[in-house]
Order: structure tokens, then sequence, then C-alpha cells
């Protein structure tokens, strides 16, 4: 019985730290988090095609993304489609239902 009790203690520990790291993580990210939304509404207001460019949003460390990475993964799904890649069509179809451009 000690057993188990000591593998839940340590299981509950090891949650509890997790929680923390995430808790810290998040208040990290929050703030470029945040602008990345705002940059995504606006452009969805607007009714252009969203890309993401961190250095016009602040956003440092983003070297994936830097020139215009967005705009060459727009041309890809349009030329090859995103049909092949189920799980980027299925979220592009959650997030335009939500914001109403189906």
């Amino acid at each position: 019985m000690k057993t188990a009790d000591v593998a839940w203690m340590l299981g509950d520990i090891g949650i509890g730290l997790m929680s923390w790291i995430n808790l810290i993580a998040i208040l990290f990210l929050q703030k470029p988090a945040f602008a990345a939304l705002k940059d995504y509404e606006r452009q969805m207001r607007l009714g252009v095609e969203p890309v993401f460019h961190p250095s016009e949003l602040g956003i440092s460390n983003a070297e994936y993304w830097e020139g215009d990475r967005a705009e060459r993964n727009l041309e890809i799904e349009a030329n090859e489609g995103i049909e092949n890649q189920p799980m980027a069509q299925g979220l592009r179809n959650l997030i335009r239902s939500f914001y109403g451009k189906d």
C-alpha cells in the first residue's frame, strides 16, 4: 500500500511542477501571443489572407518566419493544395469557421 501512496505523491509533485512551469511560460509568452492574435484579427477584418510577420509585431527569435516565409507558404498551398495535409486543412477550416469566413 505504501508503494502506491508514494507513486501518487510523486505524480502529484510532477503535475504541480509542470503546471508552475507552464504558468511561467504563459506569462512570458502572453505579450507576443496577443500581438499576433490582434494582427491576425485585423487582417481577417480587412478580408486579406492572414500572414505572419514577426518583425512587424516586435517579436524576435522567430527566424523561420523572417522574410517572405508566410507568402511562400501560401503560394505552396495555392499550387499544391492542402488536401495532402489534413491537419493544416482541418485547422484552417476551424479558424475560418470561428471567424465566420467559411
